[in-house]
């Protein structure tokens, strides 16, 4: 029954969704011959100011509205309808010429978009001017200060001139702030100058307003240096506002007004009817749920009646599951409670690494003087170690050459001691065999004379060692200098070999020194490497949030940057690294570092402020402070950044901020928790204010803000607020 009853609902919705869609249709129907119109009132207002590029400026925004992110309406004039020509004379007199000129976007990006189209398409000089009027602030409602004019009827008052026009809301609300319609009351055709002074006598809040009659403008000035108010008079131009009346004296205006309303009361109930729909949808949706739900029940049902012991036992075994279950939560205890343990054991590792970053650059400098002593230590011990061995060397070269001398003497002398040997053999053997004839006293003439002596002589000739042999004592020499050679080898240097020894113990002696250094330089390397990896990435971690909120706060103001941790080289050297900050304000430019030479007064502001708002979410502090941060920017980046200081102050958990700043733009965006405290002074404020006399402090800021003011709004006493 329920599931019928949501889908009889479910197909009423529906007819009347469609029913809406048509009346929709038939309406936006009617609303395209009403912009037909304003095409008209356009090409009127270009004739009228003979501005042929007021047609192409509204023809290229009309076509292109879908490249606006909201929407775009200009020029305003051609928006207002009034309904007569005594309405069209007043606000024609009221509102300058070129104030019905203006386009209304509701964004900066939409501004900047359609000057750079109007600048390649508009052929002479004249550009518009462009105003932002959020959608929010044209529903805001218009206030009357001076008092609501349906009061002054019965006196001749048509109403304050915002009431006599028919616009959209934007519209309205901007020509308010730039031409106070709400402060301009206009009189019936029957009423002249006069009545409209006594009925400033009996009202004097209209002497704070401005009052039209047929003929004349009639405001009242106070005198700054007295209480002295002097009325002023001057005479209204017939001809001015008569375009405002269209082809169709006002009719055709009032009709497009007229759809216009209808057409946001349709979309408004073609909403509601859609939201009915889906409602009714969800509503069947759930009908359907709930009797599959059911269908699912009575199944379990039969099934439990099949086997309610089996049901039982799983009941009994559930039953003692969550008791477990229970069990265990209670002993592991509330989360909550061991909030206070976590935020001091993170406590305690934030106080760890920022210990070990102060080792880290304790034992920085003691490794490196280490590591140059272990340097200079094996340079000394490399240059004596080659001394050594080349002197080594040297001496061992010289006593091979006198070991391969002496080698060779050896031999010879072994050679003559064979020869001598065998020639004393042979000299024994020839004497035996010595002739009887030879003596010792014999003559070279005997010698020559007796042919037996003569073969026994060269017979003894022919022995080792004797004529043709090499003399012995000459070999014994040789043998004797190449010995004291050898000898002289260490003679020259008798320090050489004491020298050496000693320099092979410096070189052991060294060497385990150069250990014992290498040891404790790889022992403060691990600690040092052990010390960066606790702290480095959490050093990365936070440049990283850093870089997140700053790039993301730079691309909502339509520019880029970054924040980068910058590692030295060789790594290792901490005091070498250094955190950039990389912006880029044009977009056929790279990425730069922020410096004084590169960029403007007010980019280094901006890139400074939202740095400052990146680190809030890693500090923590009490309250900031900003101070005249907005001096020395253009406009667009003090709105861009006042923005940013606002979204970022008004985030829930963060800390209270103060701006102080002289003057600020109009129209900024505030949120509720943004408060303005004004500090008024001076003379002037005295003579300008009575005193107990309240003050209306509304036209200090724009409507519709929402924003509390506080220790401004309230009574001024006599020396002034």
């Amino acid at each position: 029954m329920k599931k019928s009853r949501a889908q009889t609902d479910l197909s009423l919705s529906e007819r009347n969704a469609e029913s809406l869609g048509d009346r929709h249709a038939r309406l936006c129907s009617r609303l395209e011959r009403g912009r037909d119109h304003v095409t008209r009132k356009v090409q009127q207002l270009a004739k009228f100011t003979r501005n042929q590029d007021l047609v192409v400026a509204h023809a290229f925004v009309t076509k292109s509205a879908d490249k606006f992110k909201g929407t775009v309406l200009g020029p305003i004039g051609a928006h207002v309808s009034v309904g007569d020509a005594l309405a069209a004379k007043y606000l024609g007199n009221a509102v300058g010429l070129h104030m019905w000129l203006r386009f209304i976007v509701t964004c900066e990006e939409d501004e900047k978009l359609l000057l750079a189209e109007l600048d390649n398409r508009l052929a002479g000089d004249w550009r518009p001017d462009i105003s932002i009027v959020p959608d929010d602030e044209g529903d805001a409602e218009i206030p009357h200060p001076l008092g609501e004019a349906r009061a002054l009827a019965s006196q001749g008052v048509l109403g304050t001139l915002d009431e006599l026009l028919s616009a959209p809301p934007r519209v309205v609300a901007l020509l308010c702030d730039i031409a106070a319609l709400n402060r301009i009351y206009g009189f019936r055709r029957d009423k002249d100058l006069d009545h409209a002074r006594q009925l400033a006598d009996a009202h004097p809040a209209l002497k704070q307003a401005t009052l039209y009659t047929p003929a004349e403008c009639l405001r009242w000035v106070r005198s700054r240096y007295s209480d002295d108010e002097s009325a002023t008079v001057r005479g209204l131009v017939e001809h001015h506002g008569k375009w405002l009346l269209g082809t169709g004296g006002g009719r055709d205006d009032e009709a497009l007004a007229d759809d216009r309303r209808e057409e946001r009361a349709l979309a408004e109930e073609l909403r509601q009817a859609r939201a009915d729909v889906a409602a009714a949808v969800e509503k069947a949706r759930a009908a359907n749920r709930e009797f599959a739900d059911l269908t699912r029940d009575i199944e379990e049902l039969e099934e439990r009646q099949k086997d309610q012991a089996n049901a039982q036992l799983d009941r009994q075994t559930q039953l003692r599951e969550r008791r477990e279950k229970l069990k265990f939560h209670n002993l592991r205890g509330d989360p909550m409670s061991k909030r206070g343990e976590l935020e001091q054991r993170v406590a305690a590792e934030r106080a760890k690494a920022v210990r070990a970053a102060q080792r880290l650059g304790e034992l920085a400098p003691e490794a490196a003087r280490l590591q140059a002593e272990a340097d200079t230590a094996s340079m000394r011990l490399a240059v004596m170690d080659r001394h050594m061995k080349a002197e080594i060397e040297d001496n061992q070269e010289a006593f091979k050459a006198y070991k391969k001398k002496l080698t060779h003497f050896e031999k010879a002398r072994l050679i003559n001691e064979d020869d001598r040997k065998a020639a004393e053999a042979a000299w024994r053997e020839l004497s035996k065999n010595a002739p009887k004839s030879y003596s010792l006293e014999m003559t070279d003439e005997e010698i020559e004379a007796d042919e037996d002596v003569r073969a026994w002589m060269r017979a003894l000739r022919r022995l080792p060692g004797g004529q043709n042999g090499e003399d012995r004592g000459a070999v014994e020499d040789a043998l004797e200098e190449t010995r004291e050679a050898i000898a002289s080898v260490r003679v020259n240097n008798p320090a050489a070999e004491k020298v050496f020894n000693e320099c092979q113990k410096n070189i052991q002696s060294r060497t385990e020194t150069l250990g014992e250094l290498k040891e404790k330089s790889h022992t403060n390397a691990r600690e040092i490497q052990q010390t960066h990896e606790n702290w480095f990435p959490k050093l990365r971690e936070v440049t990283e949030r850093i870089n997140a909120t700053f790039s993301s706060d730079f691309a909502t103001i339509g520019v880029a940057g970054e924040v980068a941790l910058v590692e030295s080289d060789p790594p290792g050297e901490y005091d070498k690294y250094t955190l950039e900050i990389r912006v880029k304000f044009r977009d056929a430019e790279p990425l730069h570092v922020l410096h004084e030479k590169r960029q403007s007064g007010g980019e280094r502001s901006v890139s400074t402020i939202a740095f400052l708002v990146a680190l809030q979410g890693v500090t923590r502090t009490p309250f900031r402070v900003v101070d005249e941060i907005n001096q020395g920017m253009d406009p667009v980046n003090e709105r861009k950044i006042y923005r940013l200081l606002v979204r970022s102050a008004s985030e829930e958990g963060t800390p209270q901020c103060f701006l102080l700043t002289p003057k600020l733009l109009s129209n900024l965006p505030y949120t509720p928790v943004v408060n303005i405290l004004n500090i008024q002074n001076g003379s002037q404020i005295h003579g300008l204010c009575r005193p107990g006399m309240p003050v209306d402090w509304s036209g200090f800021y724009s409507r519709g803000s929402g924003v509390p003011v506080a220790s401004a709004a309230r009574q001024v006493q006599a020396a002034g607020d």
